[in-house]
């Protein structure tokens, strides 16, 4: 392993007792660590070391629920919820990377910085998973986004929904979605998803689709917003 790599490494490894304070137990040579919310949700950090030895920091969700809904009605296994870069969960929206090298100032730093994130961000976003049916209120109002930084959501969170709550949620949740995001309707037309019956769930005709296909089998309509 070369000297920068391990310096990266050793660094995000020092974070051990900090996240272990959190409930959160190591994994992958101590860099991920996964924590159990309840017995459906399972909350994870992830650290990334890049070839140029950028460190980079991911979050995901999982829900046992969301995976036995996929896995009964699309044959599906993934129970993931969502995943972002640590840098998607703040007011900065950029994708937050640290170039640490082998200077002890900048593992100071580094580990200052993440502390502080993890404790204003993470954590208070990993916390709302503690009340599914407000979590799922909120991803509605806020037309599909995860926080209340970016109003846009990028992917569709319409297997949460659905897993959860109800078609006439999903339609809602689907509506307020496409009317911030336009340029999605304009795709779903252009494909002609909302004139689909049978659907390809492995192809995707553009970022995005397969949830728009998930919409529409389970009885949504893609195709209310004028």
């Amino acid at each position: 392993m070369r000297p920068e790599k391990e310096f990266a490494v050793t660094a995000c490894k020092e974070l051990e007792e900090k996240l272990s304070m959190y409930g959160f137990k190591t994994l992958s040579k101590g860099l991920l660590f996964k924590r159990k919310l309840n017995r459906d949700i399972t909350q994870e950090i992830a650290f990334q070391i890049t070839s140029h030895f950028d460190i980079i920091v991911h979050i995901s969700i999982s829900s046992e629920i969301v995976k036995r809904w996929n896995k009964d009605n699309f044959k599906d296994e993934s129970g993931i919820m969502v995943t972002k870069q640590l840098g998607y969960l703040t007011p900065l929206q950029n994708w937050k990377t640290w170039n640490i090298m082998k200077s002890e100032i900048a593992k100071k730093q580094f580990k200052e910085e993440f502390l502080y994130q993890i404790e204003e961000y993470i954590l208070p976003f990993f916390e709302k998973f503690n009340n599914i049916n407000l979590l799922i209120e909120e991803l509605i109002e806020n037309n599909g986004s995860w926080t209340n930084y970016d109003k846009k959501g990028q992917v569709l969170p319409i297997e949460i929904v659905l897993s959860y709550k109800t078609v006439e949620d999903g339609q809602r949740l689907l509506n307020n979605f496409l009317k911030e995001n336009v340029a999605y309707l304009k795709q779903i037309r252009k494909h002609k998803l909302h004139e689909m019956i049978e659907f390809d769930f492995k192809y995707s005709d553009f970022f995005g689709a397969i949830e728009f296909k998930k919409a529409s089998k389970k009885g949504l309509t893609l195709n209310e917003i004028s």
